[in-house]
């Protein structure tokens, strides 16, 4: 019994170390996500249905029985069996294009799955965010009822004021209303965590954020992002297939055939032989191959826009994280500085400061905590976005 408790004990201490870790949980929302598992079906389907345009057209069989054929009188029907195929560069071209649409749709697959999984990751360091939040407004709220308890009694005996206790009451409100806010903002994201696992609940309490490093090399981060991105691999693959869509209306160009078996009958004689045609696509594929070369040049510019676009993001995301990461550290300077508030608070208590000048000292304090904890929660989403060709 004890081994079987044992046994449990480890077994919930690793379950749980396995729902604050935000690689874990990005796994279970791969695994769990709807919206992941209807894309992927939509995948195999497109996969499909590129496939379906290469095969040969289906054979045509004709029966002709003739009643009072008075110039043969002796033919009493006509069999014809016939197959028409394209000229064979055609179902080469298409056996291309549909191998360049598959790799085209794991690449559209791919680029959904990380902006997913990227959501659910800000997501996570939002909730990390919102609980150090709640940490500082926990300690902020005991600090406040602490002062109240205190000049409450100070009341009682006449060592305290009205004013006095209505500045504390204000900042005991304030306070409340800023921690049930925190409230409602961890629920909420626990509850879009949970739906992007598919509506099954996460509990995720982890307090600090996951060790990043900062980028140092632009260069680096850029032939990363740019080499590995989907979406760009998707706009190249789409580049591919309009050439090669060019290639297969200069196959459309050439002759069709068609190959078959033609027999009459007559009296109780048989006469058979082969059926040979062609077809030659005068009118049918006209300006197909000026259209294949417009939507190529389109296909190219979209490449190159991409690319330009990219870049400027990847740009934009590393100039701000060194922007964050030095204001970041700047305020962790600062806020040592300032120390805890146990000097703060004895020298309220022993009268060397008024309530007024405790306020004045202590709301910048927060105002300054609070702001180097929305930077720290900037700078790791900003990190999260310039790293998410990792995911």
């Amino acid at each position: 019994m004890k081994r079987l408790i044992i046994i449990s004990c480890l077994f919930l201490a690793i379950a749980g170390q396995a729902q604050n870790n935000i690689d874990e949980i990005l796994q279970s929302i791969e695994a769990s996500n709807r919206e992941l598992q209807a894309q992927r079906e939509l995948m195999q389907t497109q996969k499909l249905e590129a496939k379906t345009g290469n095969y040969l057209a289906d054979p045509s069989v004709e029966y002709e029985h003739i009643w009072g054929n008075k110039t043969r009188p002796e033919k009493t029907g006509e069999l014809t069996v016939s197959q028409s195929f394209d000229f064979p560069t055609v179902y080469s071209n298409r056996s291309k294009i549909a191998r360049l649409k598959s790799s085209l749709y794991d690449h559209n697959g791919a680029e959904f799955r990380q902006t997913l999984l990227l959501q659910a990751k800000e997501a996570c360091l939002e909730l990390i965010y919102l609980r150090k939040q709640k940490a500082l407004l926990d300690e902020r709220l005991a600090n406040a009822q602490k002062l109240s308890n205190i000049y409450t009694q100070k009341l009682s005996t006449g060592d305290a004021n009205i004013l006095e206790i209505n500045k504390i009451e204000l900042e005991l409100i304030n306070t409340r209303t800023e921690a049930n806010l925190n409230e409602i903002a961890i629920t909420t994201k626990l509850q879009e965590l949970a739906n992007l696992n598919g509506g099954k609940p996460i509990d995720f309490n982890l307090q600090n954020y996951p060790v990043v490093q900062n980028p140092e090399n632009l260069d680096n981060v850029m032939a990363l992002y740019v080499e590995s991105n989907p979406g760009l691999k998707g706009y190249k693959s789409e580049l591919e297939v309009a050439n090669k869509e060019i290639s297969l209306s200069k196959a459309k160009v050439l002759p069709k055939f068609e190959l078959g078996y033609k027999g009459d009958f007559e009296m109780k004689t048989l006469n058979s032989g082969i059926l040979v045609g062609m077809s030659i696509p005068m009118f049918e594929n006209k300006n197909t191959i000026k259209k294949a070369k417009a939507q190529a040049k389109f296909a190219e510019t979209q490449v190159e826009s991409a690319t330009l676009n990219l870049q400027t993001e990847i740009q934009q995301l590393y100039n701000q994280s060194q922007t964050l990461n030095s204001s970041l550290q700047s305020l962790s300077e600062i806020m040592q500085r300032f120390g805890n508030l146990d000097l703060l608070n004895k020298a309220l208590e022993s009268g060397q400061i008024s309530l007024t000048d405790y306020f004045v000292e202590l709301t910048p304090r927060y105002q300054s905590k609070q702001t180097q904890l929305q930077v720290e929660r900037d700078y790791y989403i900003t990190l999260a976005r310039l790293y998410k060709f990792e995911l």
